[in-house]
């Protein structure tokens, strides 16, 4: 009698939830994107992106992909969604700005507006300009196979707009200084990150992009558990408004 009422509890206790236990992943693993660059002064960086990707991918699988140029990132990209079997979402980590994703020094991607202004292009790393989000459109293979775009990089919050302009699917950005959330002692990052001003969701609406705002400290696991509760949720949504065009910096208007 006792080893059968020791085994129920043994049962009761498995099947009891567990607090401590990780947010659920996403439905289907994360692409992880990592943009490397060939300065010197940036390598602490890059290890650092890698870092942060890999504790990420811990918790929810998924490749990693180290890109140098914006050519070698969209093949590699296109490879990795050929042989998914659900739309997944793509996390970019490195560098970048309202205009664009930085890699190699000269061969990131870039929004088609950095292309009319030369000096610009030339100061965030401009030079021979990959035609990525112009391409988007028609690029089916792309957009079925990607479900949401989290660019976790500085001022990303045009790059993010853009591509729910060209694709549809929503995407999250950033409007302003992008850092990393270090534990109580200092020694070893949370993967959440911390910006400046809020992370912003963008998607399509009926009237044009709209954007829900976030919050200004944003932890990826927590975001897609609360979309796998709450399909229907935008997820820690503080708020919703319609955007006007972004400046170059990639700060938003709303109306």
């Amino acid at each position: 009698m006792r080893i059968l009422v020791f085994g129920l509890l043994l049962a009761f206790s498995a099947c009891r939830p567990n607090s401590t236990n990780p947010p659920a992943p996403p439905a289907a693993s994360p692409i992880y994107w990592i943009g490397w660059s060939d300065r010197p002064d940036r390598h602490r960086d890059n290890l650092s992106f890698r870092q942060r990707a890999l504790h990420l991918r811990r918790h929810t699988g998924g490749p990693l992909l180290i890109a140098r140029n914006g050519q070698q990132a969209l093949q590699l990209l296109h490879t990795e969604v050929a042989y998914s079997t659900a739309p997944r979402p793509l996390v970019f980590l490195g560098h970048g700005d309202g205009f664009g994703l930085f890699m190699a020094e000269r061969n990131g991607i870039y929004r088609d507006t950095i292309r009319t202004r030369a000096d610009l292009a030339l100061k965030y790393g401009g030079g021979p300009r990959q035609n990525f989000f112009s391409a988007l459109p028609s690029d089916s293979l792309l957009i079925e196979g990607i479900s949401e775009a989290l660019f976790l990089s500085c001022y990303s919050a045009g790059v993010a707009q853009e591509w729910v302009r060209r694709t549809g699917q929503p995407a999250i950005g950033a409007l302003h200084l992008v850092h990393p959330v270090l534990n109580a002692d200092s020694t070893q990052e949370t993967g959440t990150f911390r910006c400046d001003l809020p992370f912003v969701r963008y998607r399509k609406g009926k009237s044009g992009v709209l954007a829900d705002t976030l919050g200004r400290q944003f932890d990826p696991l927590q975001y897609w558990e609360s979309k796998t509760q709450h399909p229907q949720n935008t997820g820690l949504s503080l708020g919703s408004a319609h955007v006007q065009k972004p400046d170059p910096g990639g700060q938003v208007a709303y109306r």
